[in-house]
């Protein structure tokens, strides 16, 4: 029997440095300024942009801002820097790296995770994880977000398998969206017992 093991990237493979800050700190490079209402705006135009699966949502969030507030800087030239910002503040652990390798003997493996496809090729190639997955399905390809069923579907068929399995961090999206999708879903914890040890003797 074949398994397909999914991974969320966001708050699961990937996690915040304790210190990231990205946007604040786009807004204090380029602008040498920072005020809350900008961040506010922000992370109301982008969600809402996100949610309903605008092209660059960052970009056109950014333009919104710079508009509202008559800022001075160019979206495109923020974008870039955000970008890099989000990059460069988040992080792999060496128990995910190692879980990934011993999965992948007897799993196949794959990513399934809501954003813009881009992006989500852009993260994985930033910490060298692209050789490690069978398959990437990113929300925005399927035209809904998780727990939507439509990204699992597109997962099913981009990695055909016995069982589905997906670990994620997210309850709404990652567990209840996972199994109500037939997946068996595994949701990941930062705290307690080492979570990868965990999951390796799981599955």
């Amino acid at each position: 029997m074949t398994t397909a093991i999914f991974f969320e990237l966001d708050g699961t493979l990937l996690q915040r440095t304790a210190d990231s800050r990205p946007l604040r700190t786009v807004f204090e490079t380029e602008l040498d300024a920072v005020e809350q209402a900008w961040l506010d705006h922000y992370d109301e135009q982008v969600e809402t942009y996100f949610g309903d699966l605008v092209d660059n949502p960052r970009e056109r969030a950014l333009a919104d801002v710079c508009e509202a507030f008559d800022l001075d800087a160019d979206p495109t030239r923020l974008t870039a820097t955000l970008t890099e910002e989000l990059l460069a503040t988040t992080t792999v652990s060496d128990d995910a790296r190692t879980s990934l390798r011993k999965l992948a003997a007897n799993n196949d493996l794959g990513v399934l995770t809501d954003g813009p496809r881009d992006w989500v090729d852009r993260q994985l190639a930033h910490h060298d994880l692209t050789e490690q997955f069978d398959a990437v399905v990113a929300s925005y390809e399927a035209g809904t977000h998780k727990p939507d069923g439509a990204p699992f579907e597109l997962a099913r068929e981009r990695l055909p398998a016995d069982e589905y399995v997906l670990v994620g961090d997210d309850y709404e999206r990652d567990v209840e969206g996972a199994r109500a999708a037939g997946f068996v879903p595994v949701r990941f914890e930062r705290e307690g017992p080492d979570f990868w040890q965990t999951l390796n003797a799981l599955v």
